[in-house]
């Protein structure tokens, strides 16, 4: 892929084509936010056409087809949670206490909660956001605390808090704790349905290893169902940050670092079921050297990925990616990347139809300085790597760690470029497609390959009579990415003869030039399954 020129906080859009060409950058866009900006956490599509980035600073929301900023929010370190219809929620630690709100589309708040009702022992402070999830009915936080010891020493713990998705009403808290554990530290979150939170961190009993903590939290109550506590295959054993998966059947995967005693550092992943049963567990030992693994996604072709650095130097380390079958824990490849800058590595992960998207850094200078902001893609089935981007590596560096895909083929990165000073910089993010484009003929809302009254209606049904369209990009008879009654009103003008005639692809089959979030998963008068 060819590389664009990275400004700061800068979100570009490339697409990638079948046979691998780069097409050039549709649109490059300048943002003045986050001027501290060090880390970002998050990146997330929402239902009404936006890419919403959050780091230090705050959050921002961002137009899909032009790059163009719909609005910003400034906050400490706050993170994202989407619900399955594309409901924002952002939550950070504000003066002591948890701040959990609701957004807009616009970025507006809907709601707002402060609370300092942890479920924590007296005299514990919040210290971060373990990570957060939401579903349907609430929004679910995981709070890292420490509290004083009995000798005066600090000692971690954590909790898990719910809120209702509608009103923001705290719902109930569960302190989490692994029993004779002196320490927590909780990593991740997640909402994987079937009425069930889990949440995963890490436990140190005193004289012994950290372990591997998994809780499974009923949704409705936040009853602990069960939990677990499991060390490495060669000593200390720590979840990675955003290290859970969801499993068929109401299970999960799980991602740590494994010290193992004659191999360093190595990379582990366990498969437990609905009870919380082991199924079983992987170990992968790089031929680089240590591994320091980094994301876990789970693919509906029933494998699990894994991602991150390996290596003894950081001058030498180099990316690696793995996949294991989800039903025994066989790695199924392995495939590393070092690039052109002598050092590399992954800190996100996303998964695709056909690709596996690793994003992180690549370069050859020390740690965060020189760094350059680097994706790459994997084969799901075969691990070959496909296309590369690594950003500009200036003096001051930068890197990816945040990736986000959505469904209709849209892949999305966000990172840091560091500035003048170290831990101050911008963001920066980067926007392409894997699928190919579906061809369509606009205004064509039911997919007769006709342009009629009959399109009128059906656009008319589907938004007041409960009518169904499998083609909405078409319906977007105006094309600006949302179907609603402007659309019937342009397309009875046309017919008419009063107004002007719908954007291309019309009036003969072919793909939208302009890229949004509408899908479109058949249009009959177009059998080709995708276009050039």
């Amino acid at each position: 892929m060819k590389s664009a020129r990275w400004l700061a906080f800068a979100l570009s859009v490339c697409f990638l084509g079948e046979d691998g060409e780069t097409r050039e950058a549709l649109w490059h866009q300048t943002y003045p936010f986050a001027p501290d900006a060090s880390f970002a956490s998050d990146v997330a599509f929402t239902a009404g056409g936006q890419i919403v980035l959050a780091a230090d600073g705050g959050v921002i929301g961002i137009a899909v087809r032009t790059g163009v900023t719909a609005w910003m929010r400034p906050g400490a370190s706050p993170r994202l949670a989407l619900s399955p219809d594309g409901t924002i929620f952002t939550v950070e630690i504000r003066g002591g206490a948890v701040a959990a709100a609701r957004l807009g589309a616009g970025g507006n708040t809907v709601w707002e909660v402060l609370t300092r009702d942890t479920g924590l022992p007296a005299g514990a402070r919040l210290d971060s956001i373990g990570g957060a999830a939401a579903d349907a009915r609430g929004l679910f936080v995981l709070v890292n605390a420490t509290r004083p010891s009995l000798g005066g020493g600090p000692l971690s713990t954590l909790a898990c808090l719910a809120f209702d998705a509608d009103t923001g009403r705290p719902r109930w808290t569960a302190p989490l704790a692994i029993p004779g554990a002196s320490s927590h530290f909780g990593a991740c979150v997640m909402a994987p349905g079937e009425g069930r939170v889990f949440a995963a961190g890490r436990a140190y009993v005193f004289g012994q290893n950290f372990n591997t903590m998994v809780f499974c939290i009923a949704a409705d109550a936040g009853t602990v169902l069960w939990r677990d506590s499991f060390d490495g295959f060669g000593g200390d054993d720590e979840i990675v940050p955003g290290g859970l998966a969801p499993a068929p059947g109401g299970g999960l995967y799980t991602l740590a670092a494994s010290a193992g005693i004659d191999a360093g550092a190595e990379t582990r992943i366990d498969r437990l079921d609905a009870g919380g049963k082991r199924l079983w567990a992987t170990r992968f030992r790089s031929p680089d050297g240590p591994t320091a693994p980094a994301a876990l996604r789970h693919a509906d072709n029933g494998r699990v990925y894994a991602a991150g650095a390996a290596g003894a130097a950081r001058s030498g380390k180099r990316l690696f990616a793995i996949a294991c079958d989800g039903r025994d824990g066989r790695i199924a490849w392995s495939a590393s990347w070092r690039g052109d800058g002598g050092s590399s590595g992954a800190a996100a992960l996303a998964v695709g139809p056909r690709s596996l998207f690793a994003v992180g850094w690549a370069g050859s200078c020390d740690f965060l300085t020189c760094m350059a902001p680097a994706c790459l893609s994997f084969d799901l089935e075969t691990g070959a790597l496909g296309e590369t981007y690594v950003g500009e590596s200036l003096p001051a560096g930068g890197r990816f760690s945040a990736a986000a895909f959505h469904r209709d083929g849209l892949f999305a990165a966000a990172g840091v470029r560091y500035g003048a000073h170290l831990f101050t910089g911008s963001l920066e993010a980067l926007l392409f497609t894997e699928l190919d484009q579906r061809c369509f003929i606009r205004a064509d809302a039911n997919s007769d390959g006709r342009i009629n009254l009959a399109d009128a209606s059906a656009v008319l049904a589907y938004l007041f009579g409960g009518g169904e369209l499998t083609c909405l990009d078409a319906a977007d008879v105006d094309d600006d990415g949302h179907v609603n009654l402007t659309d019937p009103i342009r397309l009875l003008l046309y017919l008419f003869s009063v107004g002007r005639q719908p954007p291309p692809p019309f009036p003969v089959c072919g793909p939208d030039a302009t890229h949004d979030l509408l899908p479109c998963a058949a249009a009959p008068a177009c059998p080709s399954p995708g276009c050039p």
